[in-house]
């Protein structure tokens, strides 16, 4: 069970991690549809490369298993950000697509800090 488990996490962040480069190659290239959006929602332009940074951040973090956890807590907050966009500027039921992210985020995030405090515990062992 334990190797489904982590074969399932691996899977999920190997999704997610591209899904965020995606979404930031679009922010960070300056797309005129993105830099739409961002001014249609009230942001300024530079707002976009700066989400784009921290996605791209954050999908190479994903990727290095000992800070799998901190990517996923940087994407979780830019998810409750877009979540709170989406939920003033939008359709109602935009706000589901950061929705399910942050979820999914959540967990590998849970996956990930079991992981590194059992790490912990057991260098901090190995020490004594």
């Amino acid at each position: 069970m334990k190797k489904w488990k982590t074969i399932s996490v691996w899977l999920l962040q190997v999704l997610l991690c591209f899904a965020f480069l995606i979404a930031s190659l679009g922010k960070l290239t300056s797309a005129p549809a993105v830099l739409a959006m961002f001014q249609a929602w009230g942001y300024p332009v530079w707002l976009a490369g700066v989400i784009g940074v921290v996605e791209l951040t954050g999908a190479v973090l994903l990727l290095v298993p000992r800070a799998a956890f901190w990517g996923c807590c940087l994407l979780m907050v830019v998810m409750v950000g877009a979540a709170f966009t989406h939920l003033v500027s939008d359709p109602p039921l935009q706000v589901l697509r950061p929705l399910i992210f942050f979820l999914l985020l959540w967990i590998i995030a849970q996956f990930r800090w079991k992981q590194l405090t059992l790490r912990k515990r057991c260098n901090q062992r190995l020490a004594s």
